[in-house]
């Protein structure tokens, strides 16, 4: 049923990097930080049953310099 499936192609983070190998349903994509700059959400998302990755984007911030309570 969800065998053709696929997910958007992830958008990229400012100052991270995302790696995946397949937006089809159960991949997931991955996401980390460069150097000096913190993971703000989930390091990872799965592709869904709808066809969309699960929880939303995460972002990077400077270590130090972001504040928790937008």
């Amino acid at each position: 049923m969800f065998a053709d499936l696929k997910c958007a192609i992830p958008r990229s983070i400012n100052k991270g990097n995302v790696s995946y190998t397949s937006r089809t349903y159960r991949s997931t994509v991955n996401y980390t930080c460069e150097e000096g700059y913190s993971l703000m959400g989930p390091s990872y998302r799965v592709c869904r049953g709808k066809g969309q990755w699960e929880g939303a984007d995460p972002s990077c911030g400077k270590l130090g310099n972001f504040n928790p309570f937008p």
